[in-house]
């Protein structure tokens, strides 16, 4: 059993349960942005998608790592995704006036 698939498949879920937990409060990796007012909740919306989506990421990027056995690189890649995700949730929120720039 591959231990990194593992760590990958309880960070998912870790993330999923925060996700959730957290839904209506900024997350920890969106703290510096800054929400225009009355568009908070599109905003939690928004982010709650797109935390789903990471979480759902690292689940089944665990269990495929698990499934196959896998040493590659694509391993070092999936932090690099996370924050790409978390990137893009920005970006999407700044065109839709969400947050400001």
């Amino acid at each position: 059993m591959n231990w990194v698939g593992l760590v990958l498949i309880l960070f998912g879920t870790g993330y999923l349960v925060y996700s959730i937990i957290f839904r209506k409060r900024v997350t920890y990796y969106n703290s510096s942005v800054e929400i225009v007012k009355g568009r908070e909740n599109d905003f939690f919306k928004l982010q709650l998608y797109f935390s789903l989506f990471n979480s759902t990421w690292f689940i089944l990027l665990g269990l495929i790592i698990v499934k196959l056995n896998l040493t590659n690189p694509i391993i070092v890649l999936s932090p690099v995704l996370f924050h790409f995700i978390n990137l893009l949730l920005q970006i999407v929120s700044r065109r839709k006036g969400y947050i400001k720039k």
